[in-house]
């Protein structure tokens, strides 16, 4: 087991956040591994290893529900989204990409993703008294 510093962990997060108005390339993602997982905005996708049994695919593309400019977290490509059930406000769709694809944003850095499989999750709100999600 490695010690890891918060002023390493923070950098690591830094390296790997969309946060700026350029496109950020995300090289690779492996599930179970430091580069299992990137970000934009509120918007946190991790790469895992299989598609969860159970979901159904959706035609939507918008990753984060609503309709506020902070929402607009976009998939694009030749990429297939599953939707869950909806009972947990923290977790979003799954998506199954065969080649490179983009998560695109009007505020943050377009995310041009490898493929694989990915968890889309949103950061939780901490000051508010119920479980959800931030808005950005």
């Amino acid at each position: 087991m490695t010690n890891t510093t918060a002023a390493e962990v923070l950098s690591q997060i830094q390296k790997s956040a969309c946060t700026d108005n350029d496109e950020r390339f995300i090289g690779v993602m492996n599930p179970g591994t430091e580069t299992e997982g990137t970000r934009q905005g509120d918007l946190y996708i991790k790469a895992i290893r299989e598609l969860p049994e159970g979901l159904k695919e959706t035609t939507e593309h918008q990753l984060a529900p609503g309709t506020s400019r902070g929402s607009r977290h976009v998939a694009e490509g030749n990429i297939k989204i599953y939707a869950r059930d909806g009972g947990d406000p923290l977790l979003g769709p799954i998506i199954v990409a065969e080649e490179r694809w983009m998560i695109r944003h009007p505020k943050h850095s377009d995310c041009n993703m490898p493929s694989g499989v990915f968890d889309i999750g949103y950061q939780l709100d901490a000051e508010a008294e119920e479980r959800r999600r931030v808005r950005d």
